[in-house]
């Protein structure tokens, strides 16, 4: 767990980063006597020369935010420091998403002919598939504001683009009661999908919402982008990241933040929410950077200015901002990006594995200062592939500082010998080639979660690639719409705070894995729907990754009464009764319980017409009670209110088919007081 990004530390809680990698835990009951005593001095600078008491590791240059272990020496250089952070550089595959301030006055950083967003989309495009070794997935949010949360009020309502998205892609939230947020996911993660992403973007900011386009937004002088930003980190507004990839989020906007609360530059709040959404992000392992022509504008409080608060973003992170750069600079950005985060190790872009070679005792492994002067070659044949398939594949190798993989090849070939090199600044440990009929196959993947059963019983259906080494569901037991997840330490899948952990025990190959959940055997709520989704876990290259979707179950409501009804019949003059009674005139079939919301039941049944209206009955021995809802054989049918007061003691409802069929023919009834 990271250090907080704002508010205040405890020297107590550092040193619980350094020595347990829990700042949480060090606040405040196991500080004791055990720890300690505490030197800020050796915290940052690692050792134990200055304190006595602890003997701390160097500081991980990794952490986006970390100190500079430069006097003087300060707690608040570790906002947002996490002792374990790994970085996972670009080429290791990239999950980018766009969020773009969709404001009126963004006309010109779309339009510009020469440094705008369109003219620049597909260099944009191209050099994330460059970076990743063709290994990315792209997203594009926009972010609008308005004084309305009619959505028929945006600009670009009726465009085709908007109007062809579905409910999960579009977000409002009211913000200081009279603002709105509107976020649309116009792109969603998928694989390689540059094509799509650079057409959409081009619809963007156009004269009229014809053929899809789409006009810009009228929006107001600020725009809670904070807003879609939680959505993007914490609600897979795009779709989930994938594990072990390097994650971007990048804004693009011309003005000062504003916020989810008040709708003004209020430099409390910023302070807090960047704190709060950055570490965030560094939980997620996901940079997020700004760029745009923005003003380094006060804030209304005089707490803070503009700059400041994009630049706790990006600093707390591991992104960049730019203030004074037209769009055309992302080209640039992202690359400095990249540069930053691959420092630790000199390699290939990157996959995880469909299947693998592993070499874990790699021959003539070397250490060296400079990764210029560090080279590793090797040689490896790869046996039993599909013959005369085309096999994808592509090298790895690890080092101290992680996982990194070469660029993609095909080999036409039932046996091959593969060569590569690579490039790392200290010893690798472990090397290989993960090979694949497909080149998505080189991913971990689900493919999709679906959900079927009955009233209680709920199975769900996964299909997944092979080459995994365990998979199972996750679906959330409280806090019912939240993103389910599952707690991944130390190569151990288990349950997570507030999910629920299934694991699938009938092997991992590929194919339809069936979960049954039973309402009375984990804790699930009656009349809740809950989300669920399938993890994979792959213990050499990239952990955990989940599902593609996220499918969800509604648990039946709890009935206050339940029985079974056997079919009897019974003629009444020139009618025809069908279902239970056993009250005069006459009697017929039989039911399990009679006992009904503080009443005796004594007649259920339908019953024909010689002419007019056929009815449903239901008979009591004393004065009728109310229902909420009366359901039979799974289908409802209303409440009292609903039905009519033939008597005192008798309801009534119009009802043209005999729905309790011959003798003898049982059928479940249920009913709500």
């Amino acid at each position: 767990m990271a250090v907080p990004g704002t508010g205040s530390l405890s020297l107590g809680g550092l040193a619980f980063e350094k020595l347990e990698d829990e700042y949480a835990q060090g606040l405040p009951a196991l500080i004791d006597s055990s720890y300690g005593p505490f030197s800020l001095r050796d915290i940052t600078e690692g050792g134990g020369v200055y304190g006595g008491g602890e003997d701390y590791d160097v500081t991980n240059q990794q952490s986006p935010s970390h100190p500079d272990n430069v006097a003087t020496f300060r707690m608040g250089e570790f906002y947002a420091y996490d002792h374990d952070f790994q970085a996972i550089p670009c080429n290791k595959a990239m999950d980018v998403v766009f969020i773009i301030d969709y404001t009126g006055s963004m006309s010109d950083d779309f339009n510009n002919a020469a440094t705008g967003l369109k003219a620049n989309v597909t260099n944009i495009a191209n050099k994330i598939v460059s970076r990743s070794g063709g290994d990315y997935r792209l997203g594009l949010v926009i972010v609008d504001a308005l004084n309305s949360s009619d959505t028929d009020d945006l600009n670009y309502s009726d465009s085709s683009t908007y109007t062809g998205l579905a409910a999960e892609y579009k977000h409002h939230q009211v913000v200081d009661t009279t603002g709105h947020v509107h976020s649309t996911a116009i792109v969603d993660f998928a694989y390689a999908n540059a094509t799509n992403f650079s057409s959409k973007l081009n619809l963007l900011s156009a004269a009229d919402n014809d053929n899809g386009n789409m006009r810009l937004g009228s929006g107001q002088s600020t725009v809670g982008w904070e807003v879609a930003l939680n959505r993007v980190l914490n609600n897979d507004f795009a779709g989930p990241f994938r594990t072990g990839v390097q994650r971007m989020i990048i804004f693009v906007t011309d003005t000062y933040p504003e916020g989810t609360s008040t709708r003004s530059f209020n430099g409390a709040e910023e302070t807090a929410l960047m704190g709060t959404l950055s570490n965030q992000a560094v939980a997620n392992v996901c940079t997020i950077s700004i760029i745009g022509t923005i003003l380094d504008g006060a804030s209304v409080d005089g707490t803070t200015s503009a700059h400041t608060i994009y630049n706790g973003y990006a600093n707390n992170t591991g992104g960049l901002t730019d203030f004074s750069a037209d769009p055309q600079g992302i080209i640039q950005f992202i690359e400095d990006i990249c540069d930053d985060v691959e420092e630790a190790f000199v390699t290939f872009p990157a996959v995880s594995p469909h299947s693998v070679s592993i070499d874990n005792g790699p021959t003539g492994t070397v250490s060296a200062s400079s990764p210029s002067t560090t080279r590793f070659d090797a040689s490896f044949v790869v046996t039993d592939v599909n013959n005369n398939i085309s096999n994808y594949w592509k090298p790895w190798a690890i080092n101290s500082a992680g996982t990194s993989f070469g660029s993609l090849h095909t080999v036409l070939a039932s046996k091959f010998t593969a060569k590569s090199s690579c490039v790392s600044p200290s010893t690798i440990t472990s090397r290989g080639f993960v090979y694949s009929t497909s080149p998505n196959n080189l991913t971990t993947a689900g493919t999709f979660v679906t959900t079927s059963g009955g009233t209680n019983t709920y199975q769900q259906a996964i299909v997944n690639n092979a080459g995994i080494d365990n998979l199972g569901w996750t679906y959330c037991n409280s806090g019912f719409s939240q993103t389910p997840v599952v707690s991944y330490n130390n190569n151990v899948a288990g349950e997570a705070t507030g999910n629920q952990f299934v694991l699938y025990t009938s092997g991992t190959g590929v194919g339809t894995k069936t979960l049954t959940v039973n309402e009375g055997s984990v804790p699930l709520l009656s009349g809740n729907t809950y989300r669920l989704r399938g993890w994979f876990e792959k213990k050499n290259n990239g952990g955990i990754a989940y599902s593609t979707n996220i499918a969800s179950f509604t648990v039946a409501a709890s009935y206050s009464f339940s029985a079974t009804l056997t079919t009897g019949t019974a003629q009444y003059y020139s009618t025809v009764v069908n279902g239970w009674s056993n009250s005069y005139p006459f009697s017929c079939g039989s039911i399990s319980n009679t006992s009904f919301n503080g009443a005796t039941l004594t007649a259920l049944y339908w019953m024909n017409s010689s002419s007019g209206t056929d009815y449903l009955y239901i008979y009591f021995s004393s004065t009728k009670p109310s229902f909420t809802n009366i359901v039979i054989n799974g289908t409802s049918y209303g409440a009292s209110s609903t039905w009519t007061s033939a008597s005192s003691t008798v309801w009534r409802k119009a009802q043209s088919s005999n729905i309790f069929g011959a003798n003898g023919t049982t059928h479940s009834i249920n009913a709500s007081y």
